[in-house]
Formats: structure tokens, C-alpha cells, sequence
């Protein structure tokens, strides 16, 4: 009897090992395009609660700009780096936790001092010696990540915390791509850990890269050896595709990779776009696919971005969230 016990335990133990525990959480992103003041703030931390979302990554580091109070950017360029008339974090946390709604500080440039022509504060990190030599995709400016340019990123993370956000996140733009010789494993793995040391270990750190194998080929972020190594307490992959067969071969491609790392997939999130980068839709049955796998797998899910749920499919939404997933149509 107790080795049959011992033997169903075990077996629970390695099912649940083998699937993520973040199925709760339902989460979108926010950029600062959509939020136009005080007043929208509400009105979408409302809306949202409304549908059951339970986390908010909110727009905070983009093109040179803060959106919340940062004595450090103030004493690097003054005023121009930080919008004080639209402090989105300050806004966020103020609606989202009357409802229990985490707010995730989104640090969206990560390492890019600009764009184009960028700001202020991409002359600033050029006289610092931060900005590599020729940009990124043309035109977007990269910051070397052996430099201070990771403890400057790092203070103002740490910043946007003490505002208010529950955490803080970082995407594909926190790693180095491999257009750049210097770049590597290594380079951002010591990064992470001087990025890591600066916010402390008290503020919880999400991490959403592109799917593997792509992160670690493309930005050097092999994800699943940062978060086993405690540096990360989430990971929200971004699962961008527009069909069905694309989707569930990223996911399959994915799933390989986690099924060493049980104590991430305990961590792992799915990110799931309701629109391509030029603007393109994914289709609806794409989408409930998606968040039907990710739910079967018990990943919390995360939509890009909040008007593909409260614009372009708020009535599809309404209908299948709050429902069990075999009556979503």
C-alpha cells in the first residue's frame, strides 16, 4: 500500500513538474500611445478588470523617455527625459490596485538609447561611450551592455519600483544582438547579474524574449539558463504568430527547450499578439487557439496589446474569458 501511494505521489509530483503554475494570471501590455491621460487610465484599469485581467505591463522606458518620476534620468538630461505629464506607473498602480491588479514596471527600450535621431538622452549615452557604432535594424541605436550603461538602466528600474510597480519587466531589447561582434552568452548572462544586483532582489523581474531557440540564436537570451539561475522570477516568450500551424510550432519548438528546466516551466507565460508589427490581425480562431494551449499547459497568458482587448476583439474576449475553455467557440 505504501509503495503504491509512494508511486501515485510520485506521479502527481511529475505531472505537475511537467506544467506551469502561472495559469492565473491574465495580463496585457500597455504602450504609452494608448494611454492619453488620467482620466483613460482609469477608464482602461476599469474596463479590464471587468474581463478578469490581473496584471498590467505598463509602457515605463521608451525612446529616451521615462514615464514616472526619476531623479536619476533628471540628473542625466534634465526634464526632457522624463514625461511628467503622463506618469504612467504613478497612474497604473493608483487604479489597478484598488482591484488587486499588479502593475510591471515595462522597460520596453531595454538597452536602445534611440531611435532615429532618438531624444536627449541618446546624446548623452553616446558622450557617455554607451552607444555602439552603427544601429540596429538601421535605425535603432544600441547600448553595449559591458557598459554603465546596465547600472544606469538599472537605477531607473529600481526608480519606477519605489513609484509604485509591483515588478519590473524587460524584453528582447534587455539582450545584445548578434549582429555585434562583442555580443554573447556571456556578455549578457554578466549583465543580468549587474542589472540583477542594482534593483535588488526585492522587486520581482520578468523577462519576455522572443521563443527559443530564436532568443538565445538572435539576442543571445537563453532564457531558460537565466531563470533557473534565479535571475528572472518569469518569463512571458512571445509567442507572435499569424496562424494556427505557425503558433503551435513555436510552441512545440518551445516546449523542447523547457523540458529541462521544470522549475521555469513553473514561471513560463505565453504571450499572445492580437496584431503584427505592420498592423495586420491575427485572425480570432489563431487567438483562441493560443490562449487554449496555453491554458491546457497551465500558462498564464499575456495579450499584445491592450486595444486588441478593449478595441479590436473586446466582444470575442467578454465571451470566452470566465468560460471553460471546451465551451470557447
Amino acid at each position: 500500500m505504501m509503495i503504491l501511494l509512494a508511486s501515485l505521489l510520485a506521479s502527481i509530483l511529475g505531472l505537475s513538474s511537467a506544467l506551469g503554475t502561472t495559469e492565473n494570471v491574465r495580463a496585457t501590455w500597455i504602450d504609452r500611445s494608448q494611454v492619453a491621460n488620467e482620466a483613460d487610465m482609469r477608464r482602461i484599469v476599469e474596463s479590464l478588470h471587468t474581463l478578469g485581467v490581473n496584471r498590467l505591463y505598463m509602457d515605463a522606458w521608451h525612446n529616451g523617455v521615462v514615464y514616472f518620476p526619476s531623479p536619476t534620468m533628471i540628473s542625466a538630461v534634465g526634464q526632457q527625459g522624463v514625461d511628467d505629464k503622463k506618469p504612467l506607473i504613478l497612474w497604473g498602480a493608483k487604479y489597478a490596485h484598488q482591484y488587486n491588479i499588479s502593475v510591471y514596471a515595462w522597460m520596453q527600450y531595454g538597452y536602445i538609447a534611440g531611435y532615429k535621431n532618438g531624444t536627449a538622452f541618446l546624446g548623452y549615452a553616446r558622450r557617455k561611450g554607451w552607444v555602439l557604432e552603427k544601429p540596429f535594424m538601421q535605425h535603432f541605436w544600441w547600448m553595449d551592455p559591458r557598459t554603465e550603461a546596465t547600472e544606469f538602466l538599472g537605477r531607473i528600474s529600481r526608480e519606477a519600483a519605489a513609484t509604485g510597480a509591483d515588478g519590473i519587466q524587460v524584453d528582447d531589447h534587455f539582450g545584445c544582438p548578434n549582429d555585434y561582434s562583442l555580443c554573447s552568452l556571456a556578455v549578457v548572462l554578466d549583465a543580468t547579474q549587474r542589472f540583477r544586483k542594482i534593483i535588488g532582489n526585492v522587486t520581482a523581474l520578468s523577462l519576455s524574449p522572443w521563443t527559443m531557440p530564436y532568443a538565445k540564436g538572435t539576442f543571445f537570451l537563453d532564457w531558460p539558463m537565466l531563470a533557473k539561475a534565479g535571475l528572472f522570477q518569469e518569463v512571458v516568450p512571445q509567442f507572435y504568430a499569424m496562424g494556427i500551424d505557425e503558433f503551435n510550432a513555436q510552441f512545440r519548438n518551445n516546449e523542447k527547450f523547457l523540458a529541462d528546466y521544470p522549475t521555469v516551466r513553473e514561471r513560463h507565460m505565453v504571450g499572445i499578439s492580437c496584431q503584427d508589427d505592420n498592423g495586420r490581425l491575427v485572425p480570432w480562431q489563431v487567438i483562441v487557439n493560443s490562449l487554449r494551449t496555453a491554458y491546457t499547459h497551465r500558462y498564464g497568458v499575456t495579450i499584445w496589446h491592450v486595444d486588441g482587448i478593449l478595441k479590436t476583439y473586446y466582444a470575442n474576449f467578454k465571451a470566452i474569458w470566465g468560460k471553460k475553455t471546451s465551451d470557447w467557440e
